[in-house]
């Protein structure tokens, strides 16, 4: 019995860890994204990420876990956004100053199915005019 009433207590515990590991994470997030000059070359996602990661620390201040980590968490997921754009950004960029169109720039061709070829028994209807 004891044993059961110390489990049933230490549930509750688990929402602010787990929304103070999701702040910790979004913050992270939001430091990278910094470093790779996403404020510069992804602006809305990374305005969104930082506006979503004050409210999540709101949340967190009034108790309401649950929704601090979900905001924390989606601010996370908005600023690895921010910081992927800006380095794809940033090396379109590069390539222009470099006096090169980065549209011209060697891709990868896509793959296409084969033509279907019909058999040579088989040809197309005659023509009924």
């Amino acid at each position: 019995m004891l044993l059961l009433a110390a489990a049933v207590s230490a549930l509750p515990a688990c929402a602010p860890i787990k929304a103070s590991r999701a702040l910790a994470d979004g913050q992270k997030a939001i430091e990278d994204a910094l470093a790779n000059e996403a404020p510069r070359y992804a602006r809305y996602e990374f305005t969104k990420a930082v506006a979503l990661m004050g409210e999540a620390r709101s949340k967190e201040g009034t108790a309401e876990f649950e929704i601090a980590e979900k905001w924390a968490s989606e601010a996370r997921e908005l600023a690895t956004e921010a910081s992927r754009t800006a380095a794809r950004r940033k090396s379109v960029e590069a390539i222009r100053k470099q006096g090169k169109d980065p549209k011209t720039a060697p891709k990868r061709t896509p793959l296409r199915p084969p033509t279907p070829v019909l058999p040579p028994t088989l040809s197309p209807p005659p023509d009924l005019n």
